[in-house]
């Protein structure tokens, strides 16, 4: 079975522009509760991972690879925990800043710099 999932602030202008490509590709957007916490998306994306994780043992499956976009190091310990529990994971990250500590984690060639990638 496959999760396709983006967590972002739909309701906002800005991110609200970013889903029609998503819907494309049969990503199912999810968003944090309306709350002010600065970490709100990273927190809903951590849980949604979990209940991905979850569903897959319910169906006697296990989740074994995700692809983890982030634009700072804030899921490190996420992406730590994956690999430990054996997911094969891909990050494509923020910047070349946040990246020497998701290449520890993940190794060189399982990162992409967003920076690379967008032109930003």
């Amino acid at each position: 079975m496959k999760y396709k999932v983006t967590a972002a602030f739909w309701n906002r202008q800005h991110e609200a522009l970013l889903l029609p490509p998503y819907f494309t590709h049969a990503f199912t957007p999810v968003q944090p509760e309306p709350i002010k916490l600065e970490n709100a998306v990273d927190f809903k994306l951590q849980d949604t991972i979990r209940q991905a994780r979850e569903q897959a043992l319910r169906e006697g499956e296990e989740l074994t690879r995700v692809v983890l976009v982030c634009g700072d190091g804030d899921l490190s310990h996420t992406a730590r925990a994956l690999v430990n529990d054996g997911v094969s994971l891909q990050i494509w990250g923020g910047s070349r800043n946040t990246g020497d500590a998701y290449i520890a984690i993940v190794s060189k060639d399982k990162f992409v710099v967003l920076d690379d990638v967008s032109g930003l």
